[in-house]
């Protein structure tokens, strides 16, 4: 006899759109609704329509009543959901301040014998 398979392991839940918080919304300055990927075009009942570009095409997810119910849309996205890690990604390590011109001491300018002015990368 012909066994079952074993059920799949459970996926993580995902958050509902309903579930996001205000603060898992991601803000644009950009964007007439103040919302990345939700742009109010029109007055009527659904005026505030969401948009993600993939594979350099415009992709519309549709329209809603509100800015922050299109908003809940567009973080529940691929895009979205990276978006999001990325504004909560610590930030990168500071670079090293490399010395200007004036701290540099003779003995840290590099000749050059071949070079006409004698230091190595600077021409006349």
């Amino acid at each position: 006899a012909a066994r079952d398979a074993p059920p799949p392991p459970p996926q993580p839940q995902l958050p509902s759109n309903s579930e996001l918080s205000s603060s898992e919304l991601i803000r644009s300055e950009r964007s007439n609704s103040g919302f990345k990927g939700v742009y109010k075009v029109s007055s009527g009942a659904t005026p505030y329509r969401v948009q993600v570009y993939r594979k350099g095409t415009v992709v519309h997810l549709g329209r809603y009543a509100t800015a922050e119910e299109a908003a809940r849309v567009y973080a529940a996205t691929p895009e979205g959901i990276a978006d999001l890690a990325a504004r909560d990604a610590p930030p990168p390590p500071p670079q090293p301040q490399l010395p200007s011109n004036s701290e540099l001491s003779s003995s840290e300018l590099i000749r050059s014998e071949r070079s006409s002015t004698g230091f190595k990368g600077v021409y006349k």
